[in-house]
């Protein structure tokens, strides 16, 4: 009995332990200067959770227990979102599965369904009509996103903004390396302009989108089908880009919004650096030199550089009026002429050519032609916050319709919590609203279009055949 005790006894202290401790992780966060009020419970919950998994993929890692960090971070988000899957919108959406041009993809397909026969016969056709879709490109670092953590939030695009969401399931690092991750994503959007039809999509009315190391993705997509379009036939295949609080460039760790967020609790400036160097070599080696600078010194004195010297001796927030540094778009002879030295540190050819490539570092692309309309959402506690009024200014600057969208909140505020969950935020869904916006303007855009290109050909006709009379 006496024994007994004191082993209840000993559970007990243990059992206190543990739930203080996780008291003091939950809600002994710090909460950062800019963010709503309204929003902090929410962020305290995905810190905490974010934190949760990082820890035990550490432990595991040291115990041996898994034999990668970064994979055993994503597997247990994996889990995590399966444990959570509510199966929302099932009865307005067919999910499906697929290959497009040999990279997976799971498409999101809002259609009208009904018990009644009769309603069922007389909405086939409308179900059958070619949809806008847009093509989403997940988070995660390149290293952690997965299908399953982003299914309820393109569920919920997909219904809301009634477009076809394919959402694509691109090789991460450290499996694959730069640039795996880049033409998987980029193969997506070319298949599906090509082959849209069979998958219900009017190819007439895609759209790239993505969040953080997606939203990288999906602007250097957008950027590569620009170049090839521009270059062989003047041509703008891809509609609109959504950018949800992208990582546009691997060249500068110590904008403004870096230092501000140095200990950030979801994203910090060393995950940044470390999501970038796992991608672009597999392993963390060169995070400290990309912290210091080191990796891009050699560039220093080039274009690509100038787009950040004006804003790197301010204190505070970069703000798009801000941004007056470096050469007009148009400018491709200072660009390709630039003497470009040595890295300092030994990096290979595919690294180097990251940071100054569309690929990998979208901002400092040489022009912005062909490049389509473009919504921003950026969020005032992220380290990746001044990239999107850098990449907002330029857009600006060459006379591309842009809008951003900037919001007192944390990094993944838009897909994280964008569900009526208990951590749901208010600007999560005025995001999702945005989007929505966003959407519908491009498909009236497009009706227009078709209208006065039906209009045209008509006019052609009937001027053949007033010629075909005489």
């Amino acid at each position: 009995m006496r024994g007994t005790l004191v082993i209840l006894a000993i559970l007990a202290v243990f059992s206190a332990i543990i739930i203080h401790q996780l008291h003091k992780r939950l809600f002994g966060i710090p909460v950062p200067d800019g963010l709503n009020p309204n929003s902090t419970f929410s962020f305290q919950v995905v810190g905490f959770l974010f934190n949760f998994a990082k820890d035990l993929s550490r432990l595991g890692t040291r115990l041996g227990i898994v034999n990668n960090y970064h994979i055993s971070v994503r597997n247990l988000f994996e889990k995590f979102s399966y444990l959570v899957l509510n199966n929302s919108f099932a009865d307005q959406l067919e999910i499906n599965d697929t290959e497009i041009f040999g990279s997976k993809v799971r498409i999101y397909k809002p259609v009208n369904k009904t018990k009644d026969k009769k309603k069922n016969d007389e909405r086939k056709d409308e179900n059958e009509k070619l949809m806008p879709a847009l093509i989403y490109y997940h988070g995660g670092g390149w290293t952690i996103g997965s299908l399953a953590a982003y299914d309820a939030f393109c569920r919920r695009v997909a219904v809301t903004a009634q477009v076809i969401v394919v959402s694509a399931d691109y090789k991460q690092a450290p499996e694959y390396l730069y640039p795996t991750a880049f033409n998987q994503c980029y193969n997506v959007a070319v298949g599906l302009l090509n082959t849209g039809a069979q998958y219900g999509v009017d190819v007439k009315r895609v759209m790239v989108g993505g969040d953080s190391a997606g939203g990288n993705l999906a602007a250097a997509v957008t950027h590569t089908v620009a170049y090839v379009g521009e270059k062989h036939c003047r041509k703008q295949y891809i509609a609109g880009q959504i950018l949800i609080y992208p990582s546009l460039q691997m060249l500068n760790f110590n904008l403004p919004s870096y230092i501000a967020n140095e200990d950030g609790v979801i994203l910090s400036r060393h995950d940044v650096a470390e999501f970038v160097s796992v991608y672009l070599t597999g392993n963390t080696d060169i995070v400290d030199a990309m912290l210091a600078g080191n990796h891009s010194k050699h560039l220093e004195n080039t274009t690509y550089m100038s787009y950040f010297k004006s804003e790197e001796s301010d204190e505070g927030p970069i703000r798009e009026e801000e941004n007056e540094a470096g050469i007009d778009d148009e400018d491709e002879t200072s660009i390709e002429n630039q003497n470009i030295g040595k890295p300092l540190i030994e990096m290979t050819d595919l690294v180097a050519e990251a940071l100054i490539n569309i690929k990998g570092s979208p901002l400092v692309a040489r022009n912005f032609r062909g490049v389509p309309q473009t919504l921003l959402l950026s969020a005032e506690c992220d380290p990746l916050r001044d990239e999107a009024f850098l990449y907002a200014k330029r857009l600006k600057k060459a006379g591309i319709d842009v809008v951003h969208k900037h919001y007192p909140s944390f990094h993944g505020f838009v897909t994280v919590t964008s569900e009526p969950w208990p951590y749901g935020t208010v600007e999560a869904r005025e995001a999702i609203q945005e989007m929505v916006r966003f959407i519908d303007r491009m498909k009236k855009m497009k009706d227009k279009e078709q209208e006065e290109e039906e209009q045209e050909e008509e006019e052609q006709e009937s001027q053949k055949q007033k010629s075909d009379v005489w």
